[in-house]
Parts: structure tokens; C-alpha cells; sequence
């Protein structure tokens, strides 16, 4: 599961979690706690009204001695009132509390013989430090930080296991990758956003391998294409300088070959040169949106006309509609498809070649297969061949000119594209290559 989802639904159900448990304790603590409270609190009250009843009684038995204890006992918080029996009619009133909120008692009074006298209504001014808990307040408080803080703790061991962590081993990696040695595999069993980026250090760490046996590569190859002329040719001018007798057809002869060795190896040079200029610019390519149909009809239209001139036949259709197109660069693409009629023709090793070329398009991809009857290449060889500098018989390769970059050339044009290009053998026993690319939707 992807990050994105995984973290907002983690912290929903944190949340929901919280809520639930905060509700539940409400309810089978906390209610409980605040009624018994009030409770508590209201029988404090009425034994602090009765004990003020009392002692306004036992200051006195007449009117006079009531009344003056009430108004003495009486204030702005308490309110002492003095009712007839009957609880109807207002003798006297000590104090005033000028307040909405009151706890209100009524207490009988009797004379010696147990008569009832007089009814006492004490009213007393009610705030909200009477209702306050301390013990419940700092208990609650107690358990939500304690909660907190273990919450705090897991997420905090959770995230440096899901993100911290694998991060600092990647950071600890990327410090000591280098080109002069590889690394054990680098593998993570997530299909989140850490495990597309390790996948994504583990293709850079490829490409810079890759690249490094390129470098070494591309020193071997030139050294070993220069070598072979550059030998002759110093044999040849050793002949000269050794044999200074030779008639002078046979210096000619020896000029001319060093001449054709001075050439090829220029030609070798201008190979290399020209893929290192063309590798470079496709760092900078321009795309555009390419009408497909008309691509594949001008490509197949050109090569038609080109391979009946070698006495080859070119044999294609497509299934492409006005309306298809790819973002690409023209003059790149049909770079490719000139070195793929060019391998055909010369690596098929066969006089009257025929070769198959068909387009169509899915719904996400545009796939081109170019399949010929010639030779082909062995089964072994196919994953390679579009390896820098790969070539299946060197001894080919060099009699027909050809330093192992035309295809590789072709694979680098089509993956900056966002395609792909793999090798197979046809069904008629040559070599098949199929180009897919990303079509454009806009």
C-alpha cells in the first residue's frame, strides 16, 4: 500500500481509536464521576444549611433573637428566609443573593414541645469552584497524557521502521556507491513509495554499472578496431624502410594498403565520433506530437522503393487511424528504422532478402515489429545484441564494417522516448525486433 494512503488511514484510525476510547471512558467513568460529585457536594451544602438553621434557633427562642441571628448570618452569598408553617407567608429575611444559580434547602423548626413553628429556607450562591474536581480533573489529565505519550512512543518506533530507517541504510548506501565496485543486491519486499525508491537506487546503481563496463568497453573496442591497421600499417612501412630495393609497384601497392588501413581507421574514428554526438544530443531532443499513420507510411514507402533496389522486398501494413499519435522526434525515430533496414540488409546474408514490417496500436502503446528471413541471430545472443559494442561474429562484424553502435544507438533514441525495443527470432528464422512506444492521448 502506498504511503499517501497508508499514513492518512493510519492516522483516521488513531483517531477514531481516541474517540471511541475517550467516549467509553466518558461514559462509564467520567459521568459517574461528576454526578457523584454533585452528589457529594449538594448533601456538604444541605449539612452546612442545617447546621446554620440550627444555630440561628439555638441563639434564640423569640422573634427578635431569630431575626437578628438571620441578619447577621445572612450576606451577599447566603440567603436566609423564615416561612410560617404553612411555607406561604415570608417572616423575615436575612442576606440577598443576587444570583440564578442557587442550591436551595428548606428546614423545619420546632419549639420545646415538637410542634412545627417555622419553616427555614436557606438559598446559598453556587460557583463553579464548588463543583470542581481535582482528583477526577488531574486523573483524566493523568491517563490522556500517559496515552499520549505511549501513542507518541509507537509512532515514533513505527515511522523510524517504515520510513527512517530504511531511508538512513539507503542514504548509508548512496555514500559508498561508486564505479570501481558493485554492491551486494540491493532488494526491499514493499510496494510502497520507500520500496519504488530503493527499486528506483537499485536501477541507478545498474546504469552506473552499466556504464562503467561501457567506458572499459569503448577502450577495448577502439584499441582492438584501431590495432588491427594500425599493425599493418607498421608492417608495411617496415617493409619500406627493410626493403629499400622494392620495384615501385610494389611501393605503390604498399602506399595504397596503407592508405585503405589509414582509412579505415578514420572511418572507425568517425563511427565512434558520430555515436558520441548523437548520444549527447539526445539529452536535448526535441518532441512533438507525430501523426503515426503518416510516419509508418512515409518509413514503409521509402524502404519499399530502397530494398527493391538490392533485390529485397519489403511487405508491411498497419492498423493506425488518423487520429493516432506518439511525442516524439521524427528525424530520431526514423534514425532507428534506418539502422534496423541497414542491419537487415547487411548482417541477412541472404541475396533476395524479404522482410515484414506491421504496426498497430493498443490502447496505451504503439507496437512496430520488423522481422526478415535471413540468417539470424542465435538464441543466446538475442538479450545482448543491443549491448554497446556487442557484436555476434566479430569476424562478420569486421569484413562488413560495422562497430557494434547501430543498435545500441537504436535502443538509446527509443528509450528516451519512453519505449521499449527487444530482439526474437521470426518465425522464418531471421531476426525479429519489436518497438513499442507510449501514444499520446492528448
Amino acid at each position: 500500500m502506498k504511503l499517501k494512503i497508508k499514513l492518512p488511514l493510519l492516522f483516521s484510525l488513531i483517531f477514531v481509536i481516541l474517540s471511541v476510547s475517550f467516549f467509553l471512558y466518558l461514559r462509564s467513568y467520567a459521568f459517574e464521576a461528576i454526578i457523584y460529585h454533585a452528589e457529594e457536594v449538594k448533601n456538604s451544602f444541605d449539612k452546612e444549611n442545617q447546621l446554620l438553621a440550627s444555630k440561628i434557633m439555638a441563639n434564640g427562642s423569640g422573634d427578635s433573637t431569630v431575626f437578628a441571628s438571620m441578619d447577621e448570618l445572612g450576606n451577599e452569598n447566603i440567603t436566609i428566609s423564615l416561612y410560617d408553617r404553612d411555607m406561604t407567608h415570608l417572616i423575615h429575611q436575612g442576606g440577598h443573593v443576587d444570583s440564578t444559580l442557587l442550591h436551595t434547602s428548606w428546614h423545619p423548626v420546632s419549639d420545646h414541645s415538637g410542634r412545627l413553628q417555622y419553616f427555614i429556607k436557606v438559598e446559598r450562591n453556587l460557583k463553579i469552584r464548588d463543583f470542581t474536581m481535582p482528583t477526577f480533573v488531574i486523573k483524566t489529565i493523568t491517563i490522556l497524557l500517559i496515552s499520549l505519550a505511549i501513542l507518541f512512543v509507537l509512532l515514533t518506533l513505527y515511522f523510524h521502521k517504515l520510513i527512517t530507517n530504511p531511508i538512513h541504510l539507503l542514504n548509508r548506501r548512496l555514500s559508498i556507491v561508486a564505479l570501481s565496485s558493485s554492491l551486494p543486491l540491493l532488494a526491499v519486499r514493499r510496494n510502497d513509495e520507500i520500496g519504488m525508491l530503493y527499486g528506483h537506487v537499485a536501477q541507478m546503481e545498474a546504469r552506473i554499472q552499466t556504464a562503467r563496463r561501457e567506458q572499459t568497453d569503448l577502450i577495448g573496442v577502439i584499441a582492438h578496431d584501431l590495432k588491427t591497421p594500425l599493425t599493418s600499417i607498421n608492417g608495411f612501412l617496415e617493409l619500406m624502410r627493410t626493403h629499400r630495393q622494392l620495384q615501385e609497384e610494389q611501393k605503390e601497392e604498399y602506399i595504397h594498403l596503407i592508405e585503405k588501413k589509414a582509412g579505415q581507421m578514420t572511418d572507425i574514428l568517425q563511427q565512434f565520433s558520430h555515436y558520441a554526438k548523437s548520444e549527447m544530443q539526445l539529452q536535448h531532443l526535441s518532441m512533438f506530437p507525430i501523426p503515426m499513420e503518416s510516419l509508418y507510411v512515409s518509413l514503409a514507402s521509402e524502404y519499399d522503393a530502397e530494398l527493391s533496389g538490392y533485390d529485397h522486398e519489403l511487405i508491411w501494413s498497419h492498423s493506425f487511424k488518423a487520429g493516432d499519435f506518439i511525442v516524439g522526434n521524427e528525424t530520431a525515430l526514423r534514425r532507428v528504422f534506418a539502422n534496423l533496414f541497414s542491419n537487415c540488409v547487411r548482417y541477412g546474408n541472404k541475396e533476395e532478402l524479404t522482410i515484414r514490417m506491421n504496426g498497430h496500436m493498443t490502447s496505451k502503446k504503439i507496437i512496430i515489429a520488423i522481422e526478415d528471413d535471413g540468417v539470424g541471430v542465435p538464441e543466446a545472443d538475442l538479450p545482448r545484441i543491443f549491448d554497446l559494442f556487442y557484436t555476434v561474429d566479430h569476424a562478420r562484424q569486421s569484413e562488413k564494417g560495422g562497430t557494434g553502435l547501430g543498435l545500441a544507438s537504436c535502443k538509446s533514441i527509443i528509450e528516451r522516448h519512453g519505449g521499449s525495443i527487444e530482439g526474437y527470432r521470426a518465425n522464418s528464422g531471421g531476426l525479429g525486433i519489436v518497438i513499442e512506444l507510449p501514444v499520446d492521448k492528448e
